[in-house]
């Protein structure tokens, strides 16, 4: 592997003149960028900008594919790189755009314009796919979090990509946030403007033919503010090797440069150490051998047919002052290390949670619409968990959601006839979710949920119930239809309302059309002693792979349109109550009861409140210290569909 990068590595000029020509463009890129072109097929888009600028050796351009893979996948891959490497342009094979910021040859440099056109993760399915996409998103987030760490101060990083539907469904400006960068513009992609680029399939069975484009754009990131503040920032002080004459303090005793011929004679070497500081005004991209070796050929050319004792004295001299150097930032280090306790208290990142996995790694904070990584998650209802598993892949993680379902486990793969199971999705699902670290129970009744073994002692700052339903036995507009939505809602309410942490909050995702309104949702929750914070439209495409499912009756594994649907948020109120509400069913057994005989009243009472009471079984005034009831929800009790 390193022969075949040595082979096709850049030319390093002997030329000491530090000229720059005239500048050239091609669309977004300068002849004066450095840029890195990352995930190359056949290198035709690196040849496009070389022939361009008349030079490559602006240009480091990458493959995931090794260089013997390259040439027998794409038959113009051999001239493109020959002409490549005669253009100047630094060509570099097997590199992982998720990991590239730890390659050898990049690991020290800093670019103007990071490219990466049409990511793709291969493939191994349809893009519509649900695991498609998220695989496709894991790979553009891996190349973004390295890109913004190889980015100078006013550097860009480039993503060309379709915008139409599956691949909208990637949301990459998202995954862009996640990674302290921020959009700057998305311009229309037009492969007109590059002659000479050729786009590639690059996997599966014809991996050198092209694919439709279709409407394509360029999507713009820089650094955001808080990334380029830090990356502005330097000591007062001047780091040793950072300027010609520079004093350099080692335990209190100053030393000096004896001269300034070895800044001279390794000035290509300074200037790279000056950038892997972050204070470098030139750039050159190589690596500190290629630097040394500069230096080491500019000293016989000057002092031809002489002794190299001159030379090592000032190899020696350079010797002397890395060590210093490296002292020097080690004791910096040494600094930071003692003020971190302090710093990490006012950043209140131990406020943060624990990893349910035990360690004490603290994570940054990732976030998916109102979710983030750091809440604890208690999901309601979760038909085929396909919203658990949306969040746990923008999280990375699902170690802080507890996903549970009102089915048990072995409903879900029961046959509803010879071929068709309730969610086909559901085993595969709960499969991901349980390797990124998911707490999953089944056979939870929303409506006694805080009695349940494995939740009443937990609290959570999020608890989510999306489109709650008590079945389709009649018409959505039928009374008591309507009547028994409410009831479910109602006393889910009133459950969540005593899991939750001090001001945090739940969330309740509902349709907001006729005959849906008439649930009157945010009245409910006033009758539990909640407080309304807001309603926000709720758009399923901020959840890249959820499938909504009507769950009951007939076809439960479709998926029902959520148009006009918001998502109402609630909070406990200051002043909230501890006795129960009166609930819609209660209210219906006394109208029903004051249009009965007298006689009959005697008769039926007793029967209609023993239903009521089977359909809401916790009506207990909320305690503080009470201990909790024993009985666990199981798969026994009647569910509240």
């Amino acid at each position: 592997m390193a022969e075949t990068e040595g082979r096709h590595a850049r030319k390093v000029s002997m030329k000491g003149s530090n000229e720059v020509g005239k500048e050239k463009w091609a669309k977004h890129y300068s002849s004066n960028h450095q840029i890195l072109l990352v995930g190359e097929g056949d290198f035709s888009f690196a040849l496009s900008l070389a022939t361009s600028f008349g030079s490559a050796s602006n240009i480091v351009a990458t493959s995931l594919d090794s260089y013997d893979i390259l040439i027998k996948k794409y038959k113009r891959a051999k001239t493109n790189l020959k002409i490549l490497d005669n253009f100047g342009a630094q060509l570099l094979h097997g590199v992982d755009s998720t990991r590239m910021k730890l390659h050898p040859d990049l690991r020290m440099r800093k670019f103007d314009r990071i490219v990466y056109n049409f990511p793709h993760a291969g493939f191994v399915g349809q893009e519509s796919d649900r695991l498609v996409i998220m695989m496709h998103r894991s790979l553009v987030r891996g190349f973004l979090r390295n890109a913004s760490a190889m980015l100078r101060v006013n550097g860009e990083v480039h993503v060309s990509h379709k915008t139409k539907c599956p691949f909208y469904c990637w949301n990459i400006e998202e995954l862009a946030t996640q990674s302290c960068l921020k959009s700057l513009e998305c311009v229309n992609f037009k492969i007109k403007d590059y002659p000479g680029y050729n786009n590639k399939r690059g996997d599966g069975k014809k991996p050198d033919q092209p694919f439709p484009l279709g409407k394509c754009k360029t999507f713009k990131f820089i650094l955001s503010s808080k990334a380029m503040k830090s990356a502005r920032s330097s000591y007062k002080n001047p780091i040793p090797l950072q300027r010609e004459n520079a004093t350099i303090v080692v335990d209190r005793f100053p030393i000096m440069m004896k001269s300034t011929e070895c800044f001279r004679i390794f000035r290509e070497y300074f200037n790279h150490e000056c950038l892997a500081c972050g204070q470098g005004d030139n750039y050159l991209p190589y690596s500190f051998r290629d630097m040394l070796k500069i230096g080491f050929d500019r000293y016989n050319v000057e002092n031809h047919g002489k002794a190299l004792k001159g030379y090592v004295n000032l190899v020696e001299e350079l010797r002397m002052l890395s060590k210093q150097r490296v002292a020097f930032l080690r004791k910096c280090l040494s600094g930071i290390d003692q003020q971190y306790p302090l710093m990490a208290e006012i950043a209140g990142i131990h406020s943060q949670q624990t990893p349910m996995n035990g360690s004490n790694e603290v994570v940054d904070e990732k976030w998916a619409n109102h979710y983030s990584s750091n809440h604890q998650i208690l999901l309601i209802g979760e038909g085929d968990f396909s919203f658990a598993l949306s969040l746990a892949m923008s999280f990375d993680s699902a170690s802080n959601i507890v996903a549970s379902s009102l089915d048990t486990y072995g409903t879900y793969f029961l046959l509803l006839s010879s071929s068709i199971t309730i969610y086909k999705n559901a085993k595969e699902n709960l499969d991901m979710l349980a390797k990124f670290g998911g707490k999953l129970l089944h056979g939870v009744n929303s409506v006694t949920m805080k009695s349940h073994t494995d939740l009443q002692k937990q609290k959570f700052d999020r608890i989510v119930f999306n489109f709650p339903h008590s079945g389709f036995p009649d018409k959505e507009s039928d009374h008591y239809t309507i009547v028994r939505n409410k009831n479910l809602v109602q006393s889910f309410l009133w459950n969540a309302r005593s899991m939750l942490r001090p001001k945090c909050k739940i969330h309740v995702t509902h349709k907001t059309t006729y005959p849906y309104n008439c649930w009157k949702i945010e009245e409910l929750a006033t009758q539990c002693g909640l407080t309304f914070v807001e309603c926000v439209d709720f758009k399923i495409e901020d959840y890249p792979g959820y499938n909504n499912k009507r769950g009951d009756q007939n076809n439960p594994d479709l998926s029902f349109s959520p148009v006009k649907c918001s998502t109402f948020k609630f909070m406990v109120s200051s002043n909230a109550k501890k006795s129960p509400p009166e609930f819609p069913f209660q209210t219906e057994m006394k109208k029903l009861l004051a249009l009965m005989h007298p006689l009959a009243v005697a008769h039926l009472a007793p029967g209609m409140i023993c239903v009521t009471e089977c359909l809401i079984p916790d009506l207990s005034p909320l305690q503080e210290d009470s201990k909790p009831s024993s009985s666990g929800v199981g798969s026994s009790q009647p569910p509240h569909k």
